[in-house]
Order: structure tokens, then sequence, then C-alpha cells
């Protein structure tokens, strides 16, 4: 939909959104370069197209998909496993914008955002399952993708429950634009107290002692 350069970001948006859901992928040939005429097996591809910057783009931010893709197992280790999925927002129709997490068998994740809207969103906040910092590992705007190059970098959580979840973060989401986010758990700062009973600990714990040899004279 919508004009030539428009064409472009709802192409990516729509490319991440596949490869994040569960299943297999199929991508025929030529998309990878914004082909705009139906596949055929009698022809070879427009190459041609490759001359026009929009479509050299394209064809980077396919490869670079593809292989975050296999890089990324919480992407395809539970597939076919209810567990690897889960949604974070889904109602949002007036931003047309969802939110959800995939999981590998490990139980590490990533958040994963999807705006289908031509609005970027300046303040967007999501609640997320992990206190502590959110970084942004993908996203299709990058400029070499020809996207504008908006970037969320490290997100601290905020202590501001939503879409149930006790914590939640504040991003920024570009138009039609689809971002990656992976979590790192703040560490757990120790009571004094329990300070002091492992001091504790640590002294009654009995010293093994070595058998030391003497050298003759």
């Amino acid at each position: 939909n919508g004009d030539y350069e428009q064409k472009f970001p709802q192409a990516r948006a729509m490319y991440a959104y596949m490869m994040l859901h569960p299943g297999k992928k199929l991508n025929f040939m030529g998309n990878e370069i914004g082909q705009f005429r139906e596949w055929d097996e009698k022809r070879e591809q427009d190459w041609n197209l490759l001359d026009y910057p929009a479509h050299r783009q394209m064809q980077a931010y396919v490869k670079a998909l593809n292989h975050f893709y296999l890089a990324t197992p919480q992407l395809w280790e539970q597939d076919t496993d209810w567990r690897g999925f889960e949604w974070i927002s889904h109602e949002d129709n007036r931003n047309n914008i969802i939110a959800f997490r995939r999981v590998a068998k490990d139980g590490s994740d990533i958040v994963v955002v999807v705006n289908f809207s031509p609005e970027e969103q300046q303040e967007y906040r999501i609640g997320v399952p992990i206190t502590g910092t959110y970084e942004e590992i993908f996203t299709s705007d990058k400029t070499e993708f020809g996207g504008s190059g908006m970037a969320n970098g490290k997100l601290k959580t905020e202590n501001k429950p939503m879409h149930g979840q006790e914590q939640s973060i504040v991003l920024k989401i570009p138009r039609f634009g689809v971002l990656f986010f992976k979590g790192k758990a703040r560490a757990k700062r120790r009571t004094k107290a329990e300070i002091e009973a492992a001091k504790a600990a640590a002294a009654k714990k009995p010293v093994k002692r070595t058998r030391s040899t003497k050298a003759v004279a």
C-alpha cells in the first residue's frame, strides 16, 4: 500500500513479522530485492532493480534479518511448543502496535514490538518480565536498510506495572518499525543481614589443612 517510498518500510515490517511468529518461513525469489511483479519460473529476477538504492537496501535488510533469525534460538527453538510464544500486548488497535515474547528452551527470551502504522511513537510504554535493562538488538529502521535511523539503545525498567507485568519500559517506535529487545536482569543487592550471615558462615567453615613436608638437611 501507499506510494513507492512507503512500500519498503511496510515490506520490512511484514518480513520481520513472518520471522517472529512460530512456524517455518517461505519467501519467493525476488522478494528480497523488492521486485514489483510476481515470481515467474520462466524468467530470471529483475536484477536491474539493484541499480536503485531502495532495492539494494531491501536486499541488505533481508540478508541481515535471515542471519539474525538463525543466530537467535528464541525465534525457532520452540516453534511447536506454546511455551515459545507469549503475548504482551495485542489490543492497541488505535495505534496498530503489538508486542510479544519469543522464548528459547533455556527460558531466555526476547521482546518484540511491531508498529503497523505510518505514525511513529516517541514515548510508548510496554510491560516487560525482567527487572533491569533492555537493549535493542535489532531494528528494521536502520539507515542502511532504508529506515530513519531511530534507535533506543539501552532502556532501564521502571516500577510501573503494565500489560500484566510488574515492570515496564518506555521506547521510541519508528513508523512501520519492528524492534527486538534483550533483557538483562539487575543483580540483586544483598541486605546487611545477608552479608553478615555469609561472613559468619564462612568463619565457621573448617579450614582444610594440607600436610607439609620438611626438607632434610
